[in-house]
């Protein structure tokens, strides 16, 4: 009888896991709005106006060795090989639901809040290294009004490759239950094998 309980509890809570796995697959696409087809050139030139005139990542990208914005990232996603992909983008209707079951992609310097493995940006927040950094908390504060992000359809999953930053400020916003008055866009493209490290390491 102790037996037929037992596995009976097994059973329960593998099914548990099935039903709660799929529902957070679910809820990462809800609310996803297709626009279009978009090319990587296009994206690409989107993400360098948003960053290479900021002195924080000038400073970045210099102490590592590179001599521009474009050399520093085209670098970090070199093994994506972005430029053969087919890219969509999305309008994302309430990011506080949706970009909290997100997932944060494999960059080396966010390696260290994950613990050992991939977590979600509503997991990410939790973590007290998070809750105290002054850039996402100043993007909390004052959020763009409008903004992108970039990431790979994986296994059901969201992964995202490019707007780490704003998604954790997205995530702790959604904690706090403020609400973000931002027109937020994702463009992504499937990936059916393992992400590559996306981290530009030294340039040498």
């Amino acid at each position: 009888m102790k037996k037929a309980i037992s596995l009976f509890g097994l059973h329960s809570v593998y099914w548990r896991s099935i039903c709660y796995t799929t529902n957070m697959r679910k809820q990462a696409t809800d609310n996803l709005h297709k626009i279009g087809i978009v090319s990587w050139p296009k994206l690409f030139r989107a993400w360098e106006r948003r960053e290479a005139t900021s002195a924080g990542w000038i400073r970045l990208y210099r102490s590592r060795g590179f001599s521009s914005w474009r050399e520093w990232r085209m670098t970090a996603c070199k093994d994506l090989h972005p430029e053969r992909r087919k890219w969509i983008l999305y309008k994302v209707e309430h990011p506080e639901i949706v970009v909290p079951t997100w997932f944060g992609g494999p960059f080396r310097g966010w390696r260290k809040h994950y613990r050992g493995r991939a977590v979600t940006f509503k997991t990410l927040v939790s973590r007290r290294s998070i809750r105290a950094h002054t850039y996402v908390l100043g993007l909390e504060k004052s959020f763009p009004r409008t903004t992108q992000l970039l990431g790979v359809r994986q296994k059901g999953k969201i992964v995202v490759i490019e707007g780490m930053h704003r998604a954790c400020a997205v995530a702790l916003a959604a904690q706090s239950r403020k609400k973000l008055r931002t027109s937020l866009t994702l463009a992504l493209t499937p990936l059916s094998g393992k992400l590559p490290n996306l981290s530009a390491g030294q340039n040498r």
